[in-house]
């Protein structure tokens, strides 16, 4: 799986000190996080820890103590940066969702634009920075659609210190993501399907399992997807 690009520590530490009952001692928060590619010994730390407490408390139907935004018709727009800095894009997919947006401006910037060249929306950001990754990162913005350009996207263009990347009417990189429609968990994302897979139809057909929504993109959503 790709590196969570919200995590805090650079370094993969658990960041915070902890006491560990089964050695009898403190552990230090220099101490690999358990999700980290390092080895034993490791701890979890404090942003892994708080994740799974919240998970359970929505698993457990308690989840009113925990602020959650209403999830709302929106843009999901992912991708990152190679190993060598170059910028790529994932197919866009349309989801009710609530939305995700960067904290602050940085080096890199998503413009969504209509058939007539007109923006309908830009985002400035800093691309995150990952640790055990070599140089990659990654970014995931879910962005609320506008009804005045809902139907006029044409294109996404992803630019940064890199280069350029973009997401057009002739973009063919079909993909799917197999979604459980009751708790809302991502089954499986399948790339690289074949060229048969033209419609979200033909991908319901051919690859989802009864009762699992599939959501379906080929770079930008359209009507026919």
């Amino acid at each position: 799986g790709q590196p969570d690009p919200a995590f805090p520590y650079l370094d993969g530490s658990s960041g915070v000190w902890g006491y560990d009952f089964d050695r009898g001692g403190l552990v230090r928060p220099s101490t690999p996080d358990v999700m980290s590619y390092c080895s034993d010994p490791h701890w979890i730390s404090d942003y892994h820890f708080t994740k799974a407490h919240h998970f359970r408390l929505a698993d457990e139907g308690s989840a009113g103590d925990v602020p959650v935004a209403e999830p709302a018709a929106s843009l999901m727009l992912w991708g990152g940066v190679d190993a060598d800095g170059a910028p790529f894009l994932e197919p866009a997919f349309p989801v009710d969702a609530p939305q995700l947006l960067p904290d602050s401006a940085g080096d890199h910037r998503i413009v969504g634009t209509g058939g007539g060249g007109e923006t309908l929306f830009s985002i400035s950001f800093a691309m995150p920075v990952l640790a055990d990754a070599d140089g990659e990162s990654s970014f995931v913005f879910v962005v609320p659609v506008r009804p005045a350009w809902q139907a006029a996207l044409a294109a996404v263009t992803l630019t940064g210190p890199g280069g350029t990347a973009a997401l057009d009417g002739d973009s063919d990189s079909p993909m799917a993501i197999l979604r459980d429609p009751r708790t809302g968990q991502v089954r499986a994302i399948l790339r690289d399907l074949p060229p048969q897979y033209r419609t979200a139809a033909d991908a319901t057909a051919g690859v989802a399992e009864p009762g699992l929504e599939v959501m379906f993109s080929r770079g930008i959503p359209d009507a026919a997807a």
